[in-house]
């Protein structure tokens, strides 16, 4: 692989179990908030947890009540009130919530290994998600891709997410995994990686199913497929699949913010606010991601060819993401969800775009064009 020429082996072993347990030790040193949603994913890692079911029943919401009377976390809604919360997402003796099980799933695995320890389960899959991503972009674009997604995350919005429960860490860590995939054309990887995504936010099944047709495009034109890309297509082709077929088996809604509230696909504003917005917009918040987009720009006004170098199938991609998170956006309810302090979470969406001109800049700095 590329990144070999940088480091050996076992060198790489070292950094991702060191990226695993820096992470871990940043997230665990901040105090234990409940944000946003918050408490509805930690109810549903409970239930994965204790009663190995999706939904929450009586033993799931005991479990529930017992974990706020911890105060192992602040902030907690109460156990009554989180009940009472989606009275049209019941089911007989069963409850969901607005927001899918499939992060909440991933946090339980960790809880296995030290049961009892909700908060920390969250904080070790944020480590894992994180060290994932450094590896990834790692792998495929060598020093570049490990600085590229190593800034994205630590020096945005995005950290202050490093030990919130919440999804925008899986949501951004996995995205910047795919773009990078996509960005080295392994369209079958971004699909899966994308596919993980949309468990959590339909709308990303869009640039998911976009890179599994690029993907299948590409092994029609190579004749050939490799066993892992199949494997990666039929996967991300059910994972796609499980947050609608879910919730129509047990509500008859592709999501259920359609029928709790919380989403209009008619739109009640525009989602550019999230871009532009000098209240909740990633730009006017993120000085950082100005700097990135005019020197990117002036980079490619000095340098031509960098322009033709641009990939029809990436640029798609890139069209297709944009579109989807606009049009989710603009369905939204809730302007600031997730209680973040100053940038709405939404806005972190579009970071992951930046992977694009800043490993640019990075490549650049390097003195290298291919590494």
């Amino acid at each position: 692989m590329k990144a070999m020429r940088f480091f050996p082996p076992s060198k790489f072993a070292i950094l991702v179990l060191s990226a695993f347990m820096l992470t871990y030790a940043c997230a665990h040193h901040f105090r234990a908030v409940n944000v946003g949603d918050g408490s509805e994913y930690y109810a549903m890692e409970i239930a994965w947890a204790k009663t190995h079911k999706p939904y929450m029943n009586a033993d799931s919401w005991a479990s529930y009540g017992d974990f706020v009377s911890s105060n192992s976390v602040s902030g907690l809604e109460p156990e009554e009130q989180l009940r009472n919360k989606f009275p049209a997402l019941r089911r007989g003796n069963t409850a969901d919530f607005n927001h899918f099980w499939a992060y909440p799933l991933a946090a339980s695995v960790f809880e296995l290994a030290f049961p009892g320890h909700i908060h920390a389960a969250f904080l070790l899959l944020h480590s894992a998600l994180l060290s994932f991503m450094l590896a990834a972009c790692w792998k495929l674009h060598g020093k570049s891709g490990l600085i590229t997604a190593f800034v994205l995350v630590a020096f945005s919005p995005t950290f202050w997410f490093i030990n919130k429960v919440h999804t925008e860490w899986w949501t951004v860590t996995l995205t910047i995994s795919a773009v990078a995939a996509a960005t080295q054309k392994k369209w079958s990887l971004a699909a899966l990686l994308l596919s993980i995504v949309s468990t959590q936010n339909i709308s990303f099944a869009l640039p998911a199913g976009a890179c599994w047709v690029f993907a299948l495009f590409a092994s029609c034109k190579a004749r050939t497929i490799s066993l892992l890309e199949l494997i990666c297509l039929v996967a991300s082709a059910g994972i796609v699949l499980l947050h609608p077929i879910y919730y129509m088996s047990r509500y008859g809604v592709l999501t259920p913010q359609l029928l709790a509230g919380g989403a209009n696909l008619k739109g009640h504003f525009n989602g550019l606010y999230y871009i532009f917005d000098p209240d909740i917009g990633l730009l006017p918040n993120w000085p950082v991601g100005i700097l990135i987009l005019l020197s990117s720009f002036y980079v490619l006004f000095k340098n031509k060819e960098e322009l033709k170098k641009i990939d029809t199938q990436v640029a798609l991609l890139v069209i297709t993401y944009l579109g989807a998170t606009l049009y989710a956006h603009g369905a939204s309810e809730n302007m600031n969800s997730g209680a973040t302090v100053y940038v709405s979470r939404y806005a972190l969406w579009y970071i992951p775009v930046f992977y694009f001109p800043l490993r640019l800049l990075i490549q650049r700095a390097l003195g290298a064009r291919h590494e």
